[in-house]
């Protein structure tokens, strides 16, 4: 038969089921960061817990989907820290879209 494929469509289907059912609690907002430095902030935000998927705004900002309430709030928490050698204050607060 060949080896077995997934679908993106089956791909969906996992992610989705691998985090909790509400995910209003799951996802944040991050801002304050200039768009060159988007993947610098995703692997700082990374530390605390598994990112799941992210959406880029149109500005300075992009939302994160963490896969459980607890690890998004750790990232709620980290509002107003200072990144990248004292360069960056970043916010961080619950998706309000």
């Amino acid at each position: 038969d060949g080896p077995s494929t997934t679908t993106a469509n089956e791909e969906e289907n996992f992610e989705t089921t691998t985090v909790e059912d509400n995910q209003s609690d799951l996802w944040v907002t991050v801002y304050g960061f200039p768009a060159k430095k988007t993947s610098y902030i995703l692997k700082e935000f990374s530390l605390y817990g598994s990112i799941m998927t992210h959406k880029l705004g149109n500005g300075n900002w992009m939302h994160i989907l963490y896969s459980s309430k607890h690890e998004a709030q750790r990232a709620i928490a980290s509002n107003a820290k200072i990144y990248d050698n004292n360069s960056m204050m970043i916010g961080c607060m619950p998706c309000k879209d």
